[in-house]
């Protein structure tokens, strides 16, 4: 309801995401992160996901990504989760939805 309010959280989220010592706070950041269509935000994940080692918050940051992955600075590193993910089900994950995406089916 209030566009200007929400992006005022863009940047507590992305301090969460970045500071936060709590694995699902992170989670939740990068969920709730996914709601905002801004190139800054995209960065941000991208940033994150680079760094995060928890697997369910990787799993939160790729589905953002994967979601956004018109953009030409995700895919590469979608591409490269789904070869070299440390985390199984992350990889697979992202596996699966390029794959979809390929061939336009529909996802998950």
């Amino acid at each position: 309801d209030h566009p200007e309010k929400c992006e005022a959280a863009q940047p507590g989220l992305a301090t969460i995401l970045w500071s936060s010592n709590d694995p699902k706070a992170r989670t939740s950041a990068a969920a709730m992160l996914g709601t905002y269509h801004n190139p800054r935000v995209t960065d941000t994940v991208l940033a994150a996901f680079s760094r995060e080692t928890d697997p369910d918050a990787r799993m939160a940051l790729a589905r953002l990504l994967l979601n956004r992955s018109e953009d030409p600075k995700v895919l590469p590193v979608l591409q490269a989760a789904a070869r070299e993910d440390p985390d199984p089900a992350v990889r697979l994950a992202v596996q699966k939805r390029l794959e979809a995406r390929k061939t336009g089916t529909k996802k998950e």
